[in-house]
């Protein structure tokens, strides 16, 4: 049996899975503020299963250490920084197998095998949820990298303000912040532009430094009734003009398992 999981910033995806290949239990609970309620939280998961656990395999909202075992920074669990997630997973689980991943990186690796990047050799995932977050996949794997991936937190603008990242502008909590709505709930186009534009600019930053040849959007924000892909590849196409042709823009067609298929797929390189 093997445990697969997906920490977000204010949402934790739980699954299990008897052959590597497909889910039999699913849950989807609120993410604990704090680091011991999080670890509480799977041991009552996997003790409400009846099940041991060969494997676990799993992803989390921020930076993990070069050996990825500690969360070292993520603006949305603070309470979770600095704590051994892997040492403290293989405790209450009960197993030394243990693999952690950005929790982005296994959305991207999710879309890139079995969504809307399959077949595509170079994906470039960016998720648009509480943050920003993304990753690059290239021939069905998370590419190499020292920290991972961070395409949210890129400075998109320098002011009287300070330094203002792609994630400040127009995460959800961002967003929820300064206009003080839900985005699932933004109706007014011109914010809405607005958030196209630099999200547009951002896309010509990963696809700059990336090269893909497809982009896959996911997250809350992207899901909203409200957002536009036409729109927002108008826009792409008004500031991005260095190659001969831009990227294909979809959405994400997996939703909230996106991360959990991530997770298989990666289950079966370990």
């Amino acid at each position: 049996m093997y445990l697969l999981f997906d920490i977000g910033g204010t949402k934790t995806r739980l699954a299990i899975s008897r052959d590597g290949e497909n889910f039999m239990s699913f849950e989807i609970k609120d993410t604990p503020e704090d680091f011991e309620s999080g670890i509480t939280m799977f041991g009552e998961y996997v003790k409400s299963q009846g099940i041991g656990i060969q494997k676990v395999v799993g992803g989390i909202a921020g930076v993990l250490n070069s050996e990825k075992t500690t969360l070292t920074f993520s603006p949305n669990l603070a309470g979770w920084i600095g704590k051994n997630l892997k040492s403290s997973l293989s405790r209450i689980v009960g197993t030394k197998e243990v693999y952690l991943e950005n929790d982005a990186a296994l959305d991207g690796l999710g879309e890139a095998v079995f969504g809307s990047g399959k077949g595509a050799r170079i994906v470039a995932f960016i998720t648009v949820s509480t943050g920003v977050g993304g990753a690059r996949i290239v021939n069905k794997r998370i590419d190499v990298s020292n920290y991972g991936f961070e395409p949210g937190h890129q400075i998109l603008e320098v002011g009287q303000k300070g330094l203002i990242d792609l994630e400040g502008l127009i995460g959800g909590a961002s967003i929820q912040k300064k206009y003080n709505i839900s985005p699932m709930d933004l109706k007014d186009d011109n914010i809405w532009q607005e958030i196209y534009h630099h999200l547009a600019i951002g896309l010509t930053n990963v696809s700059v430094f990336w090269s893909p040849d497809i982009i896959v959007l996911g997250g809350g924000v992207v899901a909203s009734d409200y957002f536009s892909i036409d729109s927002l590849t108008a826009k792409f196409k008004e500031v991005f003009n260095v190659f001969p042709e831009i990227p294909i823009i979809k959405k994400s067609t997996l939703g909230d398992h996106a991360g959990l298929y991530g997770a298989l797929h990666l289950l079966k390189q370990n």
